[in-house]
């Protein structure tokens, strides 16, 4: 099995990209890149000395994607992905870590824990609308002639994520004939719509197998709102 890792940051700071080597140093067997979002003229040395994939504004109008933003953010961190899937169609799975992602744990075993699931999209808080209904992105998935009701979308939080080659073969295909929306709703809800399989890597809910219950996180350590303050004993 060929994986790539994308540590996905628009800085080239120091500790930044100690963060970045660390997983070059623990990770061996797997190719790990860093997915450098590029916001001024000249490329920092220090981006050009590592694995690397490129990318700038300009890959919204140079993929026929469309975000719901006149930019990458909010809600499409998913184009450098894919723009990186294109060029590199070797890998079977494709991991994507954003710059502000910790794991207490050894990186190594995290992603060798999961080699053992083919599984098509691995995420984080996968809910379905009537579980999570006050999410503020459900409406942004939209198609100028499908629809996908909202009683069967599915949320997800993609901070660190994994999918397939297939799974992303499918989404630049859908993106591409005008599927848009925010990476938290499309993605879960296009894969499940047609038959890809999902895994939530912890917590609790209906995607979660029983081995992994809050297994690499919970709702105390892990979210996109602020944590609340822990006393370790």
């Amino acid at each position: 099995m060929k994986q790539a890792i994308l540590f996905l940051s628009d800085k080239s700071n120091e500790y930044i990209l100690n963060r970045f080597k660390s997983l070059l140093q623990i990770i061996p067997d797997i190719d790990v890149f860093f997915l450098y979002n590029q916001k001024g003229t000249n490329l920092p040395l220090a981006i050009k000395q590592y694995p690397r994939n490129i990318f700038t504004s300009y890959i919204i109008p140079s993929r026929e994607y469309t975000p719901i933003a006149e930019s990458l953010t909010p809600g499409s961190n998913h184009f450098p992905l894919l723009d990186f899937y294109i060029k590199n169609q070797e890998y079977d799975y494709y991991w994507l870590i954003e710059d502000d992602v910790f794991f207490n744990g050894e990186w190594k075993n995290f992603f060798k824990y999961f080699d053992r699931f083919p599984v098509d999209f691995i995420t984080s808080y996968v809910k379905h609308y009537l579980e999570e209904s006050d999410s503020p992105w459900w409406n942004s998935l939209i198609h100028p002639n499908k629809n996908i009701p909202l009683s069967e979308r599915i949320h997800s939080f993609n901070p660190l994520y994994r999918l397939s080659n297939r799974a992303l073969c499918y989404l630049h295909e859908q993106l591409s004939n005008g599927w848009i929306g925010h990476h938290e709703v499309l993605i879960a809800s296009l894969l499940e719509q047609h038959g890809y399989s999902m895994m939530d890597m912890g917590g609790s809910g209906t995607y979660v197998i029983p081995e992994n219950n809050d297994k690499f996180y919970s709702e105390k350590t892990w979210s996109h709102l602020p944590l609340p303050i822990q006393e370790f004993r």
